[in-house]
């Protein structure tokens, strides 16, 4: 009868702590999840921000060609296209 008393109590402390212990793991995995979808979120900014730059550096980069282009067909009438006389 002892026997089975203590076959009782065993069942009933692994039932309590197999649902602590699965409890326990929903909890970490909604933890989990929530830190993945920050990360997701993060990540996609990051990239948005990136291709912003990425279009920003692209833009000045043809600023800059066209400003260097006209200044060097500024520089080119006035230095370069002298007819000299003999």
């Amino acid at each position: 009868m002892e026997n089975l008393i203590h076959a009782d109590i065993f069942f009933f402390i692994a039932s309590i702590a197999v649902v602590l212990i699965t409890a326990g793991l929903l909890v970490v995995i909604v933890y989990v999840t929530i830190f993945i979808r920050n990360l997701t979120r993060i990540s996609n900014s990051v990239k948005k921000g990136t291709d912003e730059i990425v279009g920003g550096a692209k833009t000045i980069r043809e600023v800059m060609e066209r400003v260097a282009f006209e200044f060097a067909s500024y520089i080119s009438h006035w230095f370069g296209s002298r007819k000299r006389r003999k």
